[in-house]
């Protein structure tokens, strides 16, 4: 009752002009995503995809998708085959799926809107549907829409759903990524990081009004225990669901051990050892982020407000933390020097590249 009189609440908030620009916004974000969809040429990435879902569909029993680490999960190739059937076979209806999955996520800040201002919510749907990043990838056929989009179903299932369903909304969009791009532990990760965060956070006392409240990894521990049975069927449904996918339907068992390590882990870590976009570090990370540095800039703006509102322990970790960074980016330069040896090839930092 509470939940639902605080979303009425918040759009309440929302003035008649607030609510036309949404709609304005909305419209141009959709409009963004849509309008020449097919028009700019086929990216390789994108080739590969279509190509590999177009025999799928051609030869389903034959030409089924097999997992390969350099294709990522077969969760795209099943559903371009479905695409296909719907719609045909071109360039426009691959990239109208993810166009689809692109405009979806643009209205995700509306299920969350009970946690934001009315001018916090608009700043958020703003980004979301203006974004260069989102737009590009909504029109691009890869991996990318439908993974964020999974993500999205996941949040969505901890914080909305109640009860049983709980645990199979969460446990269908954890699952569903994996079998989307088999590397996702790393967006898992995420995540998961929030969750340590606010945990470690309490434990040191960052303020009273935080410890009258339960962290998410208490809420979570309490809903295993109530759920336990449950959270057991999901996980074993999980099970099933991967191996499904993986295995093509049971006909190739071999791509279950392959995407869960076999073959998926010495091809990422591979990946990560090779520099994709040469160059200065400091350039690609001006260039490719210039559009957002407004986020950036909120980020340090986060960081001081963060800190200035914490207690001495927190405040002297993070201190601690930013030393070391320093001595060991010192120590580095005057054991290499910074001439001949480029910034991001300096231990520890080449970890990062």
């Amino acid at each position: 009752m509470q939940s639902a009189l605080s979303e009425q609440t918040t759009l309440s908030r929302l003035s008649n002009r607030q609510i036309v620009y949404l709609i304005l916004l909305f419209i141009a974000g959709i409009l963004l995503r849509w309008v020449s969809l097919d028009v700019r040429p086929v990216h390789h990435d994108e080739s590969l995809h279509l190509m590999y879902g177009r025999y799928f569909y051609d030869w389903p029993d034959q030409q089924f998708y097999k997992y390969s680490a350099m294709l990522h999960g077969p969760l795209l190739y099943n559903a371009l085959r479905a695409v296909y059937d719907t719609l045909g076979s071109s360039t426009w209806s691959g990239r109208a799926f993810t166009a689809l999955l692109g405009t979806l996520f643009m209205f995700t800040p509306l299920l969350f809107r009970r946690y934001f201002s009315s001018w916090a919510l608009i700043a958020l749907c703003s980004a979301f549907a203006l974004s260069p990043s989102l737009i590009y990838w909504s029109r691009f056929i890869r991996e990318d829409s439908l993974q964020i989009l999974l993500m999205a179903i996941t949040v969505i299932g901890a914080v909305y759903c109640k009860g049983i369903s709980k645990a199979y909304v969460v446990m269908i969009g954890v699952v569903l990524q994996f079998c989307e791009k088999e590397n996702s532990f790393v967006s898992l990760a995420l995540l998961l990081g929030f969750v340590v965060f606010e945990q470690l956070i309490s434990i040191l006392g960052y303020g009273e009004k935080e410890k009258l409240q339960q962290t998410m990894w208490q809420r979570f521990a309490s809903y295993c225990k109530a759920f336990w049975p449950h959270v057991l069927i999901s996980f074993a449904f999980g099970v099933l669901i991967y191996c499904y996918f993986y295995s093509a339907g049971f006909r190739y068992e071999k791509g279950i051990l392959d995407g869960l390590y076999r073959e998926s882990l010495a091809y990422w870590f591979n990946q990560h050892s090779i520099e994709r976009i040469p160059g200065p570090f400091l350039f690609h990370f001006f260039t490719l982020t210039w559009y957002e540095s407004i986020f950036i800039a909120l980020f340090f703006l986060h960081l001081f407000i963060f800190y200035k509102n914490a207690g001495s322990k927190v405040l002297a970790i993070g201190l601690g933390v930013l030393t070391v960074a320093i001595l060991a980016c010192s120590f580095e330069v005057s054991r290499f020097g910074t001439t001949e040896v480029p910034f991001e090839k300096l231990k520890p930092w080449s970890f990062f590249n």
